[in-house]
């Protein structure tokens, strides 16, 4: 079982890796448009170095703006591993703590299934339609935990979505009528990944090696 801290500790962790003890607030918005056409919206939000020396701190940060202003970011490789198009970034803060944000077009929800690290053989997103209703689907399959228990320091599905401490899905347009791993906003005009939510679910496909799906459903105007 993987906990909503846990999620926060492995992106992280992904960040330390390739940028140094680099901590930031990212928020992630998808606006699904009824075709399927999906735009990312990213703001990645008090970014700073978490090291102890201060000679540390301004070389991981450095290095953390080098990768945003040269493209070579995590964040760039989803966008060019998904075929993202109508790239815009603009910095809203220039000096620690930083603050950057970007937009970028997916053509359909397979590229975002790519972008989310979503493969066919751990998972896929779709889009179902039927009249006005429309349905965004994370699928994804876990793997059987041994004597049928989901053992506790099993790594996270990558279909829990473990990138995006914040994560919505905005229909546009739309209002959200259901959802499964999410929460509707009280407008209805958006849900949010519930990371508690989505650990429940996992973990108990994981018992049986079950396939599961998060979901969220709307209604065009």
């Amino acid at each position: 079982m993987f906990s909503p801290s846990r999620l926060k500790l492995v992106a992280l962790l992904s960040a330390c890796l390739l940028t140094g003890c680099v901590a930031e607030d990212e928020t992630t918005s998808l606006y699904v448009a009824s075709d399927g056409t999906i735009e990312v919206v990213t703001l990645l939000d008090r970014v700073s170095s978490q090291a102890k020396e201060a000679t540390e701190r301004a070389e991981d940060e450095k290095k953390w703006k080098s990768s945003i202003e040269g493209g070579t970011s995590i964040i760039h490789d989803r966008l060019k591993r998904s075929g993202a198009s109508n790239l815009r970034t603009q910095w809203l803060r220039e000096s620690v703590p930083y603050a950057w944000a970007m937009s970028a077009t997916l053509k359909d929800p397979k590229a975002l299934g790519r972008y989310l690290n979503l493969d066919e053989e751990d998972g896929s997103v779709r889009l179902e339609k039927g009249g006005k209703k429309r349905r965004l689907v994370f699928s994804a399959r876990e793997k059987k935990a041994e004597n049928g228990k989901a053992a506790a320091d099993a790594p996270p599905s990558p279909a829990a979505l473990m990138p995006y401490p914040v994560i919505r899905v905005v229909p546009a347009p739309g209002k959200v009528v259901g959802a499964r791993g999410f929460k509707i906003g009280p407008d209805g005009h958006w849900a949010a990944a519930d990371l508690k939510e989505i650990d429940r679910i996992s973990t108990a496909a994981k018992v049986k090696g079950e396939r599961y799906e998060l979901w969220v459903e709307w209604l065009l105007p």
